[in-house]
């Protein structure tokens, strides 16, 4: 029995000193955290984005709008993909007067989200501001398909058609407009006076 014993206790030891060996050559996860290996944050960079993405509209909202694009920026630069920061930041160019800026930015957010209704939209309107009333007119006419009961698509599809002499081609947009939505887009002697943003909002950002 003693020499039964020895050998068990003699084993024990042996297994247990392979643990210590294999232990003392291995790094927990959470010193790996903290020290040489990856962080949280290096794994999950779409958080940080949605920081950024979410301090630009705040930015945005107070008028700082080299802030709110600085900001937008960097969330891009963290998700290159997110199309709200490059919708969001088109915004704020336009708002800064930076038309080129805001098409290409409107532009990269359909490439990524090809159904984007309010960014054609919102390069239509920079496009006609421009002078650029076939590309406007373009930009409209696919929200239009897109969304169909959007009434500020026919509308601002009417003032570039306006613009290029096609009259009963505004009229017939602006009819429409009209029936959509009356309150914004009356008829001349209705009592509602006209109100049409000539972007679509500021979206809120999204994860």
């Amino acid at each position: 029995m003693n020499n039964m014993r020895s050998f068990f206790t003699s084993s024990a030891q042996a297994m247990l000193a392979l643990v210590l060996i294999a232990a003392a050559g291995c790094t927990s996860p959470e010193v790996k955290q903290h020290g040489m290996g990856p962080t949280w944050r290096d794994t999950h960079p779409q958080a940080d984005a949605l920081a950024y993405l979410n301090r630009s509209n705040a930015k945005y909202t107070k008028g700082d709008m080299n802030g709110a694009i600085a900001d937008a920026t960097k969330a891009i630069e963290l998700k290159p993909d997110d199309v709200i920061a490059y919708f969001n930041r088109g915004i704020e160019k336009h708002t800064k007067g930076d038309m080129d800026g805001a098409i290409a930015d409107y532009t990269k957010a359909i490439e990524l989200e090809p159904d984007y209704v309010n960014a054609y939209v919102n390069r239509g309107n920079e496009k006609r501001t421009k002078g650029d009333m076939d590309g406007a007119i373009a930009d409209y006419t696919k929200a239009i398909e897109l969304g169909p009961d959007y009434a500020e698509a026919y509308s601002n599809r009417g003032t570039a058609k306006e613009a290029k002499g096609d009259i009963d081609g505004a009229i017939a947009d602006r009819t429409k407009a009209n029936e959509l939505n009356p309150k914004a887009f009356p008829f001349v002697g209705q009592k509602t006076p006209a109100k049409s943003k000539h972007n679509a909002g500021h979206h809120p950002s999204r994860s």
